[in-house]
């Protein structure tokens, strides 16, 4: 185990291969094995954690995992982190939007009339008031779909 900060992995007792950088990072691992914490309080857990084949990358990322073989990034504690993924069944999810896992892609939903003001080529939506799944391309809004 490799430990860099005050407080980093301070509880690890009997886990193996783990790095954990910064402070209070893996804090609460006391067992557990093959994870990378980097980042204050990354990968904290709760007290008694034990998980294993965990990545955590970021200020407080994945703070409250308590289950193996997730990726957590982002720079705070939230439980819908800007990448997530799980290592044992293929996941990865961007902002809860792309999910590799079951082949879909959320659309944002917007629920006011009206294009985006500021859109980027490629930029697609759901419009539920408008009942239109639009798409900006060639320099204009267009519909892809209504109902």
């Amino acid at each position: 185990n490799v430990a860099i900060g005050a407080a980093a992995m301070q509880n690890i007792t009997t886990g193996t291969r783990n790095v954990a950088i910064g402070l209070n990072a893996m804090v609460y691992a006391y067992a557990g094995s093959n994870n990378v914490a980097i980042g204050y309080q990354a990968g904290r857990g709760v007290a008694a954690t034990s998980t294993s084949g965990c990545v955590y990358i970021g200020k407080e990322a994945g703070y409250s995992n308590t289950t193996a073989n997730r990726l957590f990034i982002d720079n705070s504690s939230t439980v819908t982190p800007l990448i997530y993924g799980e290592f044992d069944n293929n996941v990865v999810k961007i902002n809860g939007m792309l999910n590799q896992a079951d082949n879909t892609l959320v659309l944002p939903v917007k629920t006011t009339t009206g294009d985006p003001a500021t859109p980027i080529e490629g930029q697609v939506y759901v419009n539920t008031l408008d009942n239109k799944v639009r798409v900006y391309a060639d320099a204009a809004w267009r519909d892809l779909a209504t109902w």
